[in-house]
């Protein structure tokens, strides 16, 4: 079986199988795969710039004509737009077509992905692991969406999980805790930080509350913006490098994804 990584995963695994990308005079992006195997894994992110979704497409595309190909997309972009809203597109319905066939997911949104691709979505939770504390710990889901990844991931650490309830307003978001944290460690999960201000609304709701201190864990990191200054409330955020970190802080740690990449790959 032959890997094949596009250039937006070149830092999470290596490839073992021939593949070129360039470009064409004109400027777009040109792809070829120059073996011939019989099973592939494909690896890509769709990260910002688009030509990063463009190259894994055509890159799964060309290798669907050779052989049976497993993609596995360590951050899958555009898949939050998920619901229908007029003069708005449904990106996560569009982008979806683009990759039928056995597909990977590392920790994707949400589970409304699920009408519009086949699937399957795995969590890198066990990475983060080693660097939490193991007693007098709390789980916190900072809104709805990440209930369930609350919930994983307690059990995972055998402690008690809370939920907060999340209202956006103009320009800012409110935050409302449901449960006891008050002198202990307050563990934030969720999928994805952009701007942060989920984030830093959570944290400062937590210390508030009582939690001695904020962690937060969470799998892929834009740091958008003034994301980091907002953060600073945060005493540890750890994040994986699905997406390249290009900024940080002290209070940052970047898991690298390459191990659990490799499992999948052993997996296929």
């Amino acid at each position: 079986m032959k890997v094949y990584v596009t250039p937006s995963a070149k830092h999470l695994a290596k490839s073992t199988g021939k593949i070129e990308f360039g470009r064409f005079t004109d400027g777009e992006v040109k792809v070829i795969v120059k073996d011939k195997p019989s099973k592939a894994v494909l690896i890509g992110s769709t990260y910002p710039p688009a030509d990063n979704l463009i190259e894994l497409a055509l890159a799964l595309d060309a290798l669907k004509r050779i052989c049976k190909v497993k993609v596995i997309i360590p951050y899958f972009a555009y898949g939050r737009a998920d619901k229908k809203h007029p003069g708005k597109p449904t990106s996560a319905a569009l982008v979806s077509r683009l990759f039928k066939g056995n597909i990977i997911t590392i920790d994707t949104h949400s589970i409304r992905l699920k009408n519009f691709l086949r699937y399957e979505d795995v969590k890198p939770y066990k990475l983060f692991i080693p660097y939490l504390p193991k007693s007098n710990i709390v789980v916190v889901a900072p809104d709805k969406g990440a209930y369930r990844r609350g919930k994983i991931l307690s059990k995972m650490l055998g402690c008690k999980s809370v939920h907060m309830i999340k209202k956006r307003l103009p320009g800012t978001v409110k935050v409302r805790l449901t449960g006891n944290v008050k002198g202990k460690t307050a563990i934030i999960v969720d999928d994805i930080i952009a701007g942060g201000g989920t984030l830093a609304a959570a944290a400062g709701k937590l210390k508030k509350a009582g939690a001695e201190k904020v962690i937060a864990v969470v799998t892929h990191a834009f740091f958008a913006k003034d994301a980091l200054k907002k953060l600073r409330i945060v005493d540890k955020i750890l994040v994986s490098d699905s997406i390249p970190i290009k900024k940080k802080t002290r209070n940052v740690k970047v898991i690298s994804l390459r191990p659990f990449i490799c499992e999948l790959i052993r997996n296929s």
